[in-house]
C-alpha cells in the first residue's frame, strides 16, 4: 500500500526525528519548497535518505550563545562576517544539510548580498555550529557527518 500525504500535515513533537528512505533529489527539493523558509524543523538529505528533526527549545540556545561569542570575538578583532543562520546547503543530487547556524568570516565579502546559496558559486561557510544537547541517536549524527564531509571545502 502506498500512502501520500502533504509534508506539512506531519506534526513532529519537539525532539522527534523521522527518517524516510528512497527519496529522490526532486522530492527533497519539493519538501524544502513546501515547508518554506520559516520552518521549525531541520532537514538532512543524503543519497536518498531524508531526516526531519524537530529540535527542542533546549537545543536552540547553545548555538546562539556560541555564535554571539564568536561575533564578539570577531568584533574585538575588527573582522568582518556574514551570519547565514540555518541556511540550507545543497550538493545537487547528493546531499543537503542545515547547520544550526553558520558564519562566513574569511569569505564574508564573497557572500554578501547572496539570497540563493549555491555551492557551485559560493564557498561553504567558514564556521558551522551544531548543538544537540538532547539527542543520543548516533545515526542522526553520522548522517550529518556524511553530508558535511560531502560538501566542498573552502580554500
Amino acid at each position: 500500500m502506498t500512502l501520500s500525504v502533504r509534508i506539512k500535515t506531519i506534526k513532529l513533537a519537539p525532539g522527534s526525528l523521522i527518517s524516510i528512505e528512497d527519496i529522490s533529489w526532486s522530492d527533497f527539493e519539493n519538501v524544502l519548497e513546501e515547508l518554506g523558509e520559516k520552518r521549525q524543523v531541520r532537514l538532512t538529505y543524503y543519497q536518498g535518505k531524508l531526516e526531519i528533526m524537530s529540535p527542542l527549545a533546549i537545543d536552540e540556545r547553545p548555538h546562539r550563545i556560541i555564535a554571539d561569542i564568536v561575533k564578539k570575538i570577531l568584533e574585538h578583532q575588527e573582522r568582518d562576517w556574514e551570519d547565514f543562520g540555518s541556511t540550507t546547503f545543497k550538493r545537487q543530487e547528493l546531499a543537503g544539510v542545515e547547520p544550526d547556524t553558520c558564519l562566513y568570516i574569511d569569505n564574508a565579502e564573497q557572500v554578501r548580498g547572496c539570497v540563493n546559496m549555491d555551492l557551485d558559486i559560493y564557498p561553504p561557510p567558514d564556521l558551522a555550529i551544531e548543538s544537540d544537547v538532547t539527542c543520543d541517536d548516533s545515526r542522526h549524527q553520522s548522517l550529518r557527518d556524511m553530508v558535511l564531509a560531502s560538501l566542498p571545502t573552502s580554500g
